[in-house]
């Protein structure tokens, strides 16, 4: 049927409220560190503390971001070109990272939290993109715990795993003219498309728990070197809940026997990608100097099913299709840093994230950029127990042009493709501000100096 893709275009999450590839837990997080966002990066890494003490880390950052979409063509109901369209919208980030002795010298209990997802949008209601998406969020959560095992005093190795939670909220235009034309023979269109009077919106609320699995392994093979490496590996998500469609006032006038607001029950198969994360710090007296890689099967998102049941009326029931397109990602990160004196240490990072939706199948919520990340940071050690580290990143969200979108609004609907053409500018900026917070309970020298 060619209803089955009513509701695609809720499906096509991408744009990031993290502002893409902004490295979580500030400048001096990575695999081969121990800190807030350890569980994210490298659980292992709790082998940089010393056997026996007691450990708490945090980080909380925000981030704002910017974007605009410069629409390409004009307005086929008026004629007119259409307005750039365009939000800035704050996002937090928390993580944590607690770690406990055993009576075991060579084991210690390892728990903490992060937020493997964080994407959303807050487009304007009558922008030119809000028949692919207006208000926009999918986030997931995750707590996890496990053991790091000591083998030997200069390598760890740790397994966590543990539940994470996900909630989507969705909303966009959807053109009543579009869709009844699609019911027509091929090249008999009946309808104008995008008329405000035939336009109405598509709310979806939904949510689901899955398990995540981290496995770390941290090394100092030398004084003056620390390795990282961290894999996570989560389960796919199912998010349940439900969808409604809501016509014009104008159209339930001229069509008073029709009910054109169902409602129906949602369930959307969401894959979740593997990511590898790698580190390198050396250490030369005062100055240090790592590089991080980073490598998510985002592929695994290429194509979303979802499927709408118990609705009333039915026009909006069965499977829907959502192509996102999108390739591997990988990104990577240089930090430079010198320690003032005993208790400051100075840094800067930069780090690369190449975009990984295509032209194709870019949309205004389906979006991501290339990104260069400018970090400066500080590690401030409070006392023998205490200490702070503060980052700011700037981030550069390289603009680009599509030209060649597949979205159509003559696609057949089954296509996942039948939505107005996706071509135009997309461009933006952001900046992320983070605090850490390390404390540890006894006054101990770190493991490697």
């Amino acid at each position: 049927m060619q209803s089955r893709a009513f509701v695609v275009g809720l499906l096509l999450l991408g744009a990031s409220g993290r502002a893409g590839a902004v490295p979580t837990g500030g400048l001096f997080a990575g695999p081969a560190r121990f800190g807030g966002a350890a569980v994210y990066w490298n659980p292992a890494a709790a082998a940089e503390l010393e056997p026996g003490v007691w450990a708490f880390a945090a980080d909380l950052a925000g981030s704002v971001i910017q974007l605009t979409y410069e629409r390409d063509g004009v307005s086929p109901y008026d004629g007119q070109s259409y307005a750039p369209a365009s939000f800035v919208s704050p996002a937090p980030d928390f993580t944590f990272a607690a770690v406990a002795p055993t009576p075991l010298p060579a084991l210690r209990l390892v728990l903490g939290g992060f937020a493997p997802t964080v994407n959303g949008t807050l487009w304007p209601k009558d922008g030119a993109q809000r028949y692919f998406g207006t208000r926009s969020l999918f986030v997931t959560y995750a707590l996890a715990a496990g053991v790091e095992v000591e083998l030997g005093r200069k390598v760890g190795l740790a397994i966590m795993a543990g539940p994470y939670y996900g909630h989507v909220i969705l909303e966009n235009s959807v053109d009543f003219g579009s869709f009844a034309n699609g019911a027509l023979p091929p090249g008999t269109p009946l309808f104008p498309l995008e008329d405000p009077l035939l336009e109405g919106t598509i709310r979806l609320n939904a949510s689901g728990w899955s398990a995540v699995t981290l496995i770390g392994v941290w090394a100092a093979p030398v004084p003056w070197l620390r390795l990282g490496a961290g894999l996570q590996l989560q389960r796919g998500v199912v998010l349940e809940g439900t969808v409604a469609v809501d016509s014009s006032a104008a159209l339930q006038r001229a069509l008073p026997g029709f009910n054109l607001s169902p409602r129906g029950q949602l369930a959307i198969g969401y894959p979740m990608p593997w990511q590898l994360s790698l580190e390198a710090e050396l250490r030369l007296g005062s100055w240090a100097v790592a590089g991080m890689f980073q490598f998510i099967d985002k592929s695994i998102q290429e194509v979303v099913l979802a499927t709408v049941s118990e609705a009333e009326p039915d026009f909006i029931s069965g499977r829907q299709v959502s192509v996102k397109g999108v390739r591997d990602d990988w990104r990577a990160g240089l930090r430079l840093s010198r320690r003032l004196d005993d208790r400051r240490e100075l840094g800067v990072r930069l780090d690369v994230d190449p975009r990984y939706i295509p032209d194709e199948t870019v949309n205004p919520v389906n979006l991501d950029f290339t990104t260069l990340h400018a970090s400066v940071g500080l590690v401030w050690r409070v006392s023998e127990r205490l200490k702070l580290t503060g980052t700011y990143s700037w981030i550069y969200l390289v603009a680009f042009r599509v030209k060649n979108s597949l979205f159509n609004p003559s696609a057949p609907r089954d296509s996942g493709l039948g939505s107005p053409s996706a071509n135009g500018r997309y461009s933006g900026w952001a900046h992320m501000v983070g605090v850490n917070v390390e404390w540890v309970s006894a006054e101990l020298p770190p493991r490697v100096e």
